[in-house]
């Protein structure tokens, strides 16, 4: 017992030594900090892309994203008659535009397997935009309609 007893008393005093140590050193620390405080009070704005086929033809739509956004491809099948929304996009500071979203985009019947329409590049004008709310930046939906007289003859 009695080698217990100084082992605990020699842990305490250590420990106790090292609380003061940080208790002293803390506030130098914290008055230093990381760095200047900078907040970003940056809106974001966001685009939602949609492609409203009012074609008689169900249609398959691909595309390669923008470089900003690593160059990705994605696809989605589209029903005649009917709205699907295909991509989501956002920026600090901006809302994005297709040009910033698309590299390309390629509509094919499904029937068929034949390409029907191409984007590339792609043509803000071509798109319908629509603000969803009234903040600077926001949501903005871009709706691409696409009808049998947008493509070509089979």
């Amino acid at each position: 017992m009695s080698l217990g007893v100084p082992l605990a008393r020699s842990l305490l005093n250590g420990a106790g030594m090292n609380i003061r140590l940080m208790l002293r050193w803390c506030p130098v620390v914290l008055s230093l900090g990381c760095g200047p405080r900078q907040t970003v009070y940056e809106e974001v704005g966001v685009a939602t892309y949609f492609l409203d086929n009012q074609s008689s033809h169900a249609l398959r739509v691909e595309w390669k994203t923008s470089p900003q956004l690593d160059s990705e491809t994605g696809q989605k099948s589209v029903p005649s008659g009917t709205v699907r929304e295909l991509f989501s996009d956002s920026h600090f500071g901006v809302n994005p535009l297709p040009t910033d979203t698309f590299a390309s985009l390629a509509i094919y019947r499904v029937d068929t397997g034949g390409r029907v329409y191409l984007q590339e590049p792609i043509r803000v004008e071509a798109w319908h935009r629509e603000r969803k709310d009234s903040r600077l930046y926001g949501l903005t939906h871009y709706t691409l309609r696409i009808r049998d007289e947008d493509m070509p003859l089979p």
